[in-house]
């Protein structure tokens, strides 16, 4: 109660303690300083920005774009949520800003065409410079729209919005040198390309009597030149393969051009040659395109050769290495080749002498054996006519694996597994060890030595004298080998020793609670009477009578409640009698009492022959005689 007290006190000294620290914050908050006052309401604060800032971010990010730092714009146009704008401007600004966003992206794109049209011109290669002048001068063309729209609607915009759109005026004009830069280059180089389509300056015809030219082969041409219906001389007459250049013819007196040609290594079942008439100034030529000729380009005449590989483990690599030529023996640079191991394909590429390489990788999972690595000529990603294979060998490291177990172990308890894992002369750590017995299947691994130790629970019920132990090693690395090993293990169950001698000791207690195997350590009814008997005491019922008087404890009780059931049923009781028997010849009585009779002999046997004996039971034997005295009448005298 003491200690109640106490908590409630403490509680109530801390609640009061908490109580005033809220209040005492409350009432400070309210003590607000006149010059905060104001902030607590958002409506009251002005915001303050500063238009110059705008202006800034675009001279500073136009600038970069001029000077061709476009990491750099880009860098500041991902920024640019963070520039201070008020809402009023702020729409504005993003439309700003998304032009300058593209004209960032269509600079850089149209520098880039330009320069592979600059390359592509000058080694002949016209149609596809052609390709890369369009594209380059359509994202100068994107790039001058996006400007023209910031430069013109989008900054009177914003100088109507009090934007000093005087301030990026520098960026502005570095933005717009170098759209000029770009369309002037955009100009030069449609100058050197060739002129319009036939018809419109001078007509270019071209024929060829094959259907097929095999990769890198000879084609032979034929060919026209004429402007105004007159024949073109001394003109030079470009030729493509799809889009490739790869020689060229000069025209005759009379136009005409005649010629045999080689034509690239090409992996493509269908070849596009068409030419092209370049520009000539000094005898008002435009130039011109010619009509298309279509071949089949033929493989069937290539040789495919791979070496062999070593043999090599599971997870390993290994190279394999061949050559692709003409069956004359000529090389085919640059040719496809395709590669199948183990279902698995992969694409290489054969080098200006006609030599390809590659790695391959067993699988972890390979078995031992020999398998089979195909190399073909794959234009177009399918097989070409030339194939060829060769093979590698996978090997495993064997694993050497050694078990004991002790020469006899006992049911009930644990067995000893115990050995080693190596391979390559040395201890294998971090196997996987299992050992399959009749009852099971136990798991460990191998320690840093390559050591085995495993405890094999053998089951109390097993009653074999030898069984078969299968001990298997699983390595943690793939390209090692599997072992396994059998081995024979001696058992001896101790219940073939114990059950018996459980059986005996139970028979023995049975016989000995009959009484059938000692004697009892004190003497029974049945032996008192026969020694009084041979005294010739022939009375039972003096005879009990006079050991009731001078019995005392336990025996006195016993005694007289043998002569109150020898008075109540006229029974005399046989010397050989046992106290059960005794009791059941009372129970036979169905007599009222019988019960306090029966329970008073099983304290007396429990006296006469249990090793140890509860005196506390005796007092409750009194009771029950006392009562049997009033059921069956008579007292002790």
């Amino acid at each position: 109660m003491k200690r109640t007290n106490q908590l409630i006190a403490e509680s109530a000294v801390i609640g009061g303690l908490l109580l005033m620290i809220v209040l005492g914050g409350a009432v400070t908050g309210l003590n607000v300083p006149a010059q905060w006052t104001l902030l607590q309401n958002p409506d009251n604060v002005s915001a303050n920005h500063d238009l110059g800032t705008l202006a800034l971010y675009y001279n500073i990010t136009l600038t970069d774009i001029g000077s061709r730092n476009f990491d750099n714009a880009s860098l500041l146009i991902r920024t640019f949520d963070f520039v201070n704008i008020p809402t009023s401007v702020n729409q504005t600004a993003i439309v700003g800003n998304s032009q300058i966003a593209s004209v960032n992206s269509s600079i850089p794109r149209a520098i880039s065409e330009f320069g592979n049209a600059s390359q592509l011109t000058a080694s002949n290669e016209y149609v596809n410079a052609t390709l890369f002048v369009t594209a380059g001068c359509l994202q100068a063309s994107y790039a001058q729209g996006n400007f023209t729209q910031f430069s013109g609607g989008t900054t009177s915009r914003l100088a109507n919005l009090d934007v000093p759109v005087g301030n990026y005026s520098i960026g502005m004009k570095s933005v717009e040198g170098e759209i000029s830069s770009l369309l002037s280059a955009c100009n030069n180089l449609k100058g050197q390309l060739p002129g319009q389509p036939p018809g419109q300056s001078s007509q270019l015809v071209i024929s060829s009597p094959q259907k097929s030219i095999s990769t890198g082969g000879p084609v032979e041409l034929f060919g026209n030149l004429t402007k105004a219906g007159a024949g073109v001389s001394a003109q030079s007459v470009l030729f493509y393969l799809n889009g490739t250049y790869f020689g060229s013819l000069l025209t005759g007196s009379d136009g005409n051009l005649h010629g045999v040609l080689t034509i690239p290594f090409v992996y493509t079942p269908v070849g596009v040659v068409n030419a092209i008439a370049l520009k000539n100034a000094s005898i008002g030529s435009g130039g011109g395109f010619s009509n298309d000729l279509n071949f089949t380009i033929l493989f069937n005449a290539t040789a495919i050769a791979v070496g062999d590989p070593p043999g090599v483990l599971p997870t390993f690599s290994f190279p394999v290495r061949g050559n692709l030529t003409t069956t004359s023996g000529v090389p085919l640079p640059g040719a496809p080749v395709k590669i199948t191991f183990l279902g698995q394909s992969s694409m290489t590429t054969t080098d200006s002498d006609g030599v390809f390489s590659s790695r391959l990788t067993v699988p972890a999972n390979a078995s031992d054996g020999v398998y089979q690595v195909y190399a073909a000529f794959a234009p177009r990603g399918t097989f070409g006519p030339s194939v060829n294979f060769t093979s590698v060998q996978v090997i495993h490291i064997p694993l050497h694996l050694t078990v004991g177990v002790p020469s006899l172990s006992f049911a009930g308890f644990s067995m000893p597994v115990s050995g080693t894992v190596s391979a390559n002369g040395s201890g294998l750590a971090g196997a996987a060890i299992t050992a399959s017995t009749p009852w099971g299947t136990y798991q460990g691994s191998s320690g840093a030595t390559g050591n085995v130790s495993l405890q094999v629970p053998v089951p109390i019920w097993e009653f074999s004298f030898s069984i078969q132990i299968a001990v298997r090693a699983y390595p943690g690395q793939p390209y090692i080998a599997q072992a396994s090993i059998q081995t024979k293990a001696g058992l001896f169950n101790l219940l073939f020793i114990v059950l018996p001698a459980l059986g005996v000791g139970v028979a023995a207690y049975e016989f000995k609670s009959l009484g059938l195997l000692r004697r009892p350590n004190k003497e029974p009814i049945a032996v008192t009477i026969a020694a009084l008997q041979a005294k010739k005491e022939r009375d039972s019922l003096t005879v009990l009578e006079r050991l009731s008087s001078q019995s005392t404890g336990m025996l006195s009780i016993f005694y007289e409640a043998l002569i109150l059931a020898q008075r109540r049923f006229g029974t005399s009781f046989r010397e050989s009698d046992t106290l059960r028997e005794i009791a059941a010849i009372v129970e036979k009585e169905h007599a009222k009492g019988g019960g306090l009779f029966s329970s008073i002999i099983r304290t007396s046997e429990d006296f006469l022959y249990a090793p140890k004996f509860d005196e506390g039971k005796v007092q409750e034997a009194e009771k029950q005689l006392a009562e049997l005295r009033k059921e069956w009448g008579g007292a002790k005298g």
